[in-house]
Parts: C-alpha cells; sequence; structure tokens
C-alpha cells in the first residue's frame, strides 16, 4: 500500500513538471549539469516500456545479475515501481482529460 501511494504522488509531481519535448532536447545542450539531468529524467520518462528498460539497466548496465538471487529480486521490483508510477500517471492523465472534456 505504501509503495502505491509513493507512486501516486511520483506521477502526480512528473505531471506538475511536463515541458515539452523541444524544450527538454533544448536543455540537454546546456552547460549546467542539473538542468542537463532533469532534461534527461524527464526524457526518460516519456520512454516506451519504461519498466523493462528500467530492469534491464539494472540488472545488465549496473550489475544487479552478478547479485545473483538478491539482485534479480531488486531490479525486478525497481521495475514494478516503475510499472506503478505509469499505471498511475495514466489515470491521472486520463482523469484530468475527462475533467477537461466536461
Amino acid at each position: 500500500a505504501r509503495h502505491r501511494r509513493y507512486a501516486a504522488e511520483e506521477a502526480a509531481a512528473r505531471l506538475a513538471n511536463t515541458v515539452p519535448v523541444a524544450e527538454d532536447l533544448r536543455r540537454l545542450l546546456r552547460r549546467d549539469p542539473v538542468e542537463r539531468r532533469r532534461a534527461a529524467k524527464r526524457l526518460a520518462w516519456r520512454l516506451p516500456a519504461r519498466p523493462t528498460l528500467r530492469f534491464l539497466y539494472m540488472a545488465v548496465l549496473r550489475g544487479g545479475l552478478l547479485d545473483g538471487t538478491a539482485g534479480i529480486t531488486y531490479c525486478r521490483l525497481l521495475s514494478e515501481y516503475e510499472r506503478l508510477t505509469d499505471e498511475r500517471t495514466r489515470a491521472l492523465t486520463s482523469q484530468s482529460s475527462c475533467l477537461r472534456s466536461q
């Protein structure tokens, strides 16, 4: 239950900080590392199949496979959290579009 609440809070924050893709692409080229990182994160939120990509990133690129069962479990749980966040983001987006259409 706690993770669902955290996912809902993260989804709401994600929707509140949405900017156009073109703006994020411009921010990737800035000198400020904080701006670049924020833009990269916002662009990553838009990637398709994010839970699967998160699992692969953590398991393969970050070495989760090397930790055995515990590492795989951790990577799987992170992926599941990403799925919960994406689900909640879609739900909030559909709710806001329904409210706008009324």
